[in-house]
């Protein structure tokens, strides 16, 4: 897996029309709050090979040519949910 980088864009809108960047931003008592965390991996069946039962199946993301797991972080005692995503297509 490559190492992670950030992906610049503007904030995505889910399908009730609140902005994720929104949503993020009201912690309890409207501090800014951590809901996750998504990595970039270069091979996402690698890494379901190497992590085994900790990382789900992988599958096709919401994104267009993407792919998507999720590490089962409830198992592993981490709080914040954590996703692996399949790079983004070339443009």
């Amino acid at each position: 897996m490559s190492a992670a980088r950030p992906w610049l864009f503007n904030p995505p809108t889910s399908s009730s029309g609140v902005s994720v960047a929104s949503a993020m931003a009201n912690g309890p008592g409207g501090e800014a709050a951590l809901w996750g965390l998504a990595l970039t991996g270069d091979d996402l069946d690698r890494a379901k090979d190497t992590l085994g039962d900790m990382l789900s199946d992988p599958k096709t993301a919401m994104q267009p040519g993407r792919r998507i797991a999720t590490l089962r972080t409830r198992d592993l005692d981490i709080s914040a949910p954590i996703a692996l995503l399949s790079p983004h297509p070339a443009r």
